[in-house]
């Protein structure tokens, strides 16, 4: 499962959108057919896409968010994982599986199929939630925050480090991405405060009323 270059991406999605049938859309790009089902495993707009449907709609991004829902659930994920690894509010969730009866059947489903693999250590790391791990990195959070997101304990990450070097090196570019943006964070705040300062407001004070019959009272 090779994810394609950005650039090769977006142009592929954007032929599927424009109403291209997969096999002209991976032709304008020198691709095969079997390349973009293989880099759809790992990207759900495209995957949507080549299902002839626009990935950029409100129903496409409820479909997706769903989609991925269950993926991290049928991993092992626990709902709250799940939830916050796909970006969508708990109460969101919660709604979806009192509202949605086709979601509800998919979600016990998959959380069944999970259940009969219980043999299977739940604490490892898979590529799926390797790439969740190093994305919340990425984003700003720590190593705690980032390995509960995707349900994995902070003990599992650091022996895989110790024992992958190329997993420590991506871990480091992860977190010096991480630092990056919670610097820029940190600027734009400080930046929002700075427009406020040394501002002051005048305020009209009106004169009291005076009260009716005699002033002196």
């Amino acid at each position: 499962m090779t994810a394609l270059p950005p650039r090769v991406r977006d142009g592929v999605v954007e032929c599927l959108r424009a109403g291209h049938d997969p096999g002209e859309a991976a032709a304008r790009y020198g691709l095969a057919p079997q390349a973009l089902e293989a880099a759809a495993a790992t990207d759900s707009a495209l995957a949507v896409a080549l299902t002839g449907r626009d990935p950029y709609t409100r129903e496409a991004e409820a479909v997706r968010q769903r989609a991925e829902v269950l993926r991290c659930v049928a991993l092992g994920m626990t709902l709250a994982a799940s939830a916050r690894a796909v970006d969508v509010p708990e109460s969101s969730l919660s709604l979806w599986r009192s509202e949605d009866a086709v979601f509800r059947a998919a979600l016990d489903a998959v959380r069944a199929l999970s259940d009969a693999s219980a043999g299977v250590p739940r604490s490892r790391m898979t590529p799926a939630r390797t790439r969740l791990f190093l994305q919340s990195l990425s984003e700003g959070d720590t190593v705690t925050g980032a390995s509960a997101r995707v349900g994995i304990a902070t003990a599992t990450v650091y022996a895989r480090r110790r024992r992958d070097p190329a997993f420590a090196d991506w871990m480091d570019a992860a977190r010096k991405e991480g630092n990056r943006a919670r610097l820029r964070k940190r600027t734009a705040r400080r930046r929002r405060a700075q427009r406020w300062e040394g501002r002051y407001r005048l305020i009209r004070l009106e004169p009291p009323a005076e009260a009716d019959g005699d002033p002196a009272r």
